[in-house]
């Protein structure tokens, strides 16, 4: 008895087939194999029950479609997070200063320093030059920043009786160490002929400073890390290439108003 349903619809099934289909010569036992596939409807027409095989493909298709957009997705936002932290890296400062919040990088030509692309800051020592040196970090020698910005630095400082703390940025002791080499070369000029000193720093002293503002360039040198291209060329009349001075470099926007 608990097999009669699925012959009924067996029976039902060839004869739909066979009515609809005079052509059709099978047996009943030819289409058994359907038996997953036949049920009886109520009006006792042979109909095709849903395809269970089928809807777990679906399903399945389904999820794979679902995790191609998900690992697209991902990927996507990683390489978006990648971009904005490599921009947002080069104007960040791992060591905090009162004025990190004023870097900003453009593009600037480098002179190769020969002929006709020679500055103000080289040449024979002259007033207009030691005054473009001085321009450049006499004004900012030392500054005063409030508490609240003092109490974020990574080193104390000294207290002013002001109630403001005493600093110095880097960038500007650098050029005043740069100064003190350039006058160093030149103690015909430099040298005061009253005291004896150049750049106010005495004969037995000089050495020493030097030395130091030497190891100070270089670790600015190394920390700055500067990895814009120096391309070369060839030069009319050399056979050696020679390379190129005058290339745009990344830099920070050392005029930019405080």
């Amino acid at each position: 008895m608990g097999n009669k349903p699925a012959l009924i619809g067996y029976r039902r099934w060839y004869n739909f087939v066979s009515q609809t289909n005079p052509s059709y010569s099978g047996t009943m036992k030819d289409i058994a194999h359907y038996a997953p596939l036949l049920s009886d409807s109520e009006d006792g027409d042979p109909v095709v029950s849903p395809r269970r095989p089928e809807k777990r493909t679906s399903i399945f298709h389904l999820a794979i479609i679902v995790a191609q957009a998900l690992l697209i997705i991902g990927l996507v936002a990683l390489n978006w997070s990648t971009y904005t932290k490599s921009k947002s890296a080069a104007c960040s400062q791992v060591v905090y200063s009162p004025l990190q919040h004023l870097l900003e990088y453009k593009p600037v030509l480098y002179g190769n320093g020969f002929h006709e692309q020679v500055t103000i800051y080289q040449g024979e020592p002259s007033p207009e030059v030691d005054q473009a040196w001085d321009d450049l970090y006499n004004d900012f020698g030392a500054s005063a920043i409030p508490k609240e910005q003092a109490d974020l630095l990574d080193n104390k400082t000294l207290a002013l009786p002001t109630g403001e703390y005493l600093v110095e940025f880097s960038v500007f002791h650098s050029l005043h160490c740069l100064n003190i080499i350039r006058k160093a070369m030149r103690p015909d000029y430099y040298t005061d002929p009253i005291t004896g000193t150049i750049a106010g720093i005495d004969s037995q002293s000089l050495p020493d400073h030097v030395s130091h503002c030497f190891d100070n360039l270089r670790q600015n040198l190394q920390c700055a890390s500067d990895v814009s291209v120096i391309v070369w060329h060839n030069v009319p009349g050399n056979p050696l290439p020679e390379p190129r001075q005058d290339v745009v470099h990344s830099c920070r926007n050392f005029d930019k108003d405080c």
